[in-house]
């Protein structure tokens, strides 16, 4: 827990306290396991759940900017990273939520 918040505090510092507690929920909606990674697939979904329409090769390339090996699963840092990467210099992560579950929402509940 230590480094977590030491890699949230540092890397991420432009992320307010809300901002994270957000990304962890959508992060664990999407951990349906419970395991603390998710597949690729998974984290395309969870990405274009926020909005973001990145292709697989843009992805991927978020990814390896990361470091990351997919085959092992993002964990929830790099799941941050990712997002960082993709948002680029503004971000919102309530506004990219909703607008998110506002596209989904089909009947307007």
């Amino acid at each position: 827990k230590q480094w977590y918040q030491r890699r949230v505090r540092g890397a991420q510092n432009e992320l307010s306290p809300q901002e994270v507690r957000e990304l962890r929920e959508l992060f664990s909606i999407f951990d349906i396991g419970g395991s603390g990674r998710l597949s690729f697939p998974v984290l395309r979904k969870s990405l274009r759940t926020m909005g973001f329409n990145a292709d697989d090769r843009e992805l991927m390339g978020a990814i390896a900017d990361c470091g990351i090996d997919i085959q092992e699963g993002i964990t929830f840092a790099q799941f941050v990273d990712i997002v960082l990467i993709e948002q680029g210099d503004s971000f919102d992560v309530y506004e990219e939520l909703m607008s998110g579950f506002t596209a989904m929402d089909i009947d307007r509940n």
